[in-house]
């Protein structure tokens, strides 16, 4: 399977990688969570097999540490413990590491994910706990990173048009979902975002309203009474032909009067 790593990796590296573990115990695992696309940007999903390295050169290889697991994929997402199946240890974290990812007995993918400086706590024999710094720091280093979500664009605050650069489903040109999200950066919540809505049963035309996918026009001849997106417009119409000019004479639906619904 030919794949992509994006830098979204780095910034969620060891966000929890001091959970579950008892106080004064140095923990020995680290939680790293990524995302991860193939080569048309398409999030991958489904079950692989990835084997996980550590690295202390670009240039060659060494494979200092690795691990197997079985990855379930959400929509380009996953999580996985590190350290638990195969201890860190003779490890030190005392330099620079890099992170080597290869899914379903492929080749490693590119490029090597350096460790931000929060799993290098590990070391210490003084921290039990996440602390109020280390989330401090992990903003701080996410914040320095033009594009700290890998989704192609620079965030604002760097002088770039990505509105929410923790989020690669957020940028400019992305779709726009019924969320109440801006996730095209237009600075337009939910503009045309009736486009992502599922077609209930007997709807015509559709909208967001609120952050909600709404029925705004329904097939000739239904209603939608109970005002359920879900179910759709499930009422049918009624036709009532009327005497309009009093002549005694009442047409039939096919001289075209509409429907009173």
């Amino acid at each position: 399977m030919n794949l992509r790593t994006t830098i979204f990796f780095s910034v969620l590296l060891v966000f929890g990688a001091w959970a579950t573990y008892a106080a004064c115990e140095v923990p020995s695992a680290i939680t790293f969570q990524g995302f991860l696309t193939d080569p048309g940007g398409n999030p991958v999903t489904g079950s692989h097999s990835a084997v996980f390295t550590l690295n202390d050169t670009l240039e060659l290889p060494s494979h200092l540490w690795s691990e197997t697991h079985q990855v379930s994929f959400a929509d380009g997402y996953f999580t996985v413990r590190l350290g638990e199946i195969n201890p860190f240890s003779p490890l030190n974290f005392d330099h620079q590491y890099w992170l080597g990812i290869s899914l379903d007995g492929g080749p490693e993918l590119a490029p090597y994910i350096p460790l931000t400086s929060s799993p290098y706590a590990i070391r210490s024999k003084y921290v039990d706990h996440l602390t109020t710094e280390n989330v401090i720091q992990f903003y701080q280093a996410a914040a320095s990173m033009p594009d700290a979500d890998g989704d192609g664009y620079t965030k604002a605050s760097l002088g770039g048009d990505d509105c929410n650069d923790m989020n690669p489903n957020i940028h400019p040109g992305a779709v726009e979902l019924c969320n109440g999200i801006d996730e095209d950066c237009d600075g337009i919540i939910d503009d045309g975002a009736g486009a992502s809505c599922p077609f209930p049963p007997n709807a015509a035309e559709l909208g967001c309203l609120n952050g909600n996918c709404i029925i705004t026009q329904c097939n000739l001849g239904w209603q939608d009474q109970n005002g359920n997106f879900q179910d759709g417009c499930e009422s049918q119409c009624y036709w009532v032909y009327v005497d309009a000019d009093c002549d005694g004479w009442v047409p039939g639906p096919t001289q075209g009067l509409d429907s009173v619904c």
